[in-house]
């Protein structure tokens, strides 16, 4: 029986087909296939993804709390009965509790996937047919650098309003997050995995990309020293540091949800009790630190930062190797190449600029908050001890009447 072949491979192919049919010279074939038909493939592939793991997470939240809500409500006479069934709504409260966080947002990621790529795909048709906006032209070879620019600036503008959207959700989730760990806080006290491969695939094709170029070897080897190595600096640092992020982060929220489903266990077995509430204590010690390092360090901003900018510098660079954009106005590479090094230069100045103005500001905000941290923390330890203090002396009293109580019965028989 043959295997189903997948909506994006049918794309593939059917694009494929119609940039092989057009007039355009084979490099331009290649950057059409590289920049645009990848880029719509690889988008509607994450839209998919995005979409499938929202269903599930949404489903495992739906099914899961209404299984909770019966096992809660659940008696039975066999004390080892219940306990067990007290174990299963736990740990299913716990799940329900970390697939409704909407850390990953994968409802959303699905929708802006969805959009950018149907986006990319309107601009696309209308250029392999020349209708639309490409009607005025008489060739693929007229309309490619109109194509190839508007498709840059497409891109472009997507990335900026990812970013407004980032900035205005890590405002709500710190606040958010801020409001949970003092929460936990009071309740409770009482991989990195290196992936190269995306990496090394932009350094081979942008190297090959520049060797085709009629630059002389001097200048093709400042090219990928002073902007290709740069982009590989920065998409790798822009990695690490969501790593950093998505695991904090997990973390926290992950912390943040069974912190408040361990205070609230209860179980007879006193010794039992004990050691959820360690676990209890230390867990939410841990939500604290991940929450306070993120923080901290801000991978999520640093992430944010190092992407936007590499996003930046692979555009220029694109319109460069391209000849498009704002690089149109020249003939040959060698007459642009000094404008493109110069813009190259007054793009990272400009960046650094603003990160430095960025972590100015940071540091004076964390420090305040710091403060304020410090003062909170001290109050909130000194009153545990002391709940800890009355909560052992009321224990220790109820056994010495209870012995007394005993003793005197004892006497009287």
């Amino acid at each position: 029986m043959a295997k189903k072949t997948s909506y994006n491979q049918q794309l593939r192919e059917k694009l494929s087909g119609l940039i092989e049919k057009t007039d355009l010279p084979p490099l331009k074939k290649d950057f059409m296939e590289t920049r645009w038909l990848d880029q719509v493939l690889w988008l509607e592939e994450r839209a998919t993804k995005a979409q499938r793991r929202y269903y599930f997470l949404r489903l495992l939240t739906i099914i899961g709390g209404v299984m909770v809500s019966t096992l809660v409500a659940f008696q039975s006479p066999n004390s080892r009965i219940q306990d067990i069934v007290g174990w299963i709504a736990f740990g299913l409260s716990t799940v329900v509790a970390i697939s409704a966080a909407k850390f990953f947002a994968h409802g959303k990621k699905s929708f802006l996937f969805r959009n950018t790529a149907e986006k990319m795909k309107i601009e696309g048709w209308q250029f392999l047919r020349l209708t639309g906006f490409y009607r005025q032209f008489e060739s693929y070879n007229d309309a490619y650098s109109i194509f190839a620019y508007r498709v840059e600036q497409l891109l472009h503008k997507d990335m900026q309003d990812f970013v407004a959207r980032f900035e205005a959700k890590e405002k709500e989730r710190q606040k958010k997050t801020e409001e949970t760990v003092a929460q936990n806080v009071k309740l409770a006290l009482g991989y990195l995995n290196e992936n190269n491969s995306y990496s090394q695939y932009l350094r081979k094709h942008l190297s090959d990309l520049i060797n085709q170029t009629d630059l002389s070897p001097p200048k093709k080897d400042c090219l990928k020293t002073q902007w290709l190595d740069q982009v590989l600096w920065l998409e790798e640092r822009a990695t690490k540091a969501q790593k950093r992020y998505d695991f904090l982060r997990l973390l926290t929220i992950i912390g943040g949800a069974i912190v408040p489903a361990l205070v609230a266990f209860k179980n007879s077995n006193s010794q039992i009790q004990d050691i959820v509430g360690w676990i209890a204590f230390g867990l939410s010690q841990a939500v604290v630190i991940s929450a306070a390092i993120e923080q901290f360090f801000a991978h999520g901003i640093k992430s944010l930062l190092f992407r936007n900018i590499a996003e930046k510098m692979k555009i220029e660079g694109r319109q460069f190797l391209r000849l498009t954009g704002f690089y149109r106005q020249f003939e040959s590479y060698n007459d642009a190449y000094s404008i493109f090094a110069y813009r190259v230069e007054q793009l990272l100045h400009k960046d650094m600029q603003d990160f430095v103005a960025w972590f100015e500001a940071k540091e004076q905000e964390s420090r305040k908050k710091t403060e304020e941290t410090a003062a909170q923390n001290a109050e909130l330890v000194l009153s545990y001890l002391n709940d800890q203090m009355e909560y052992r002396y009321q224990d220790k009293l109820r056994q010495l009447e209870q012995e007394k109580r005993r003793w005197q019965d004892d006497k009287e028989l």
